[in-house]
């Protein structure tokens, strides 16, 4: 696997973990702010993530 192989293969993990680290703070919340807050923020990285994935530009 070349090095940006690995790179690539490196930011799906994150970004699939990113999501599964929102919704389990989605899930423990139970009303509280701070829970909330920290899994907005986790959604908001793994999206950002995702959409750097999607619209990365190629290499001539």
């Amino acid at each position: 696997m070349t090095h940006r192989g690995k790179r690539k293969w490196f930011e799906r993990v994150m970004v699939g973990f990113g999501m599964i680290l929102a919704a389990f703070f989605f899930v423990i919340a139970d009303g509280d702010k701070l829970f909330i807050f920290v899994g907005v923020l986790s959604a908001l990285s793994a999206l950002l993530g995702l959409l750097r994935l999607v619209f990365r530009r190629k290499p001539s």
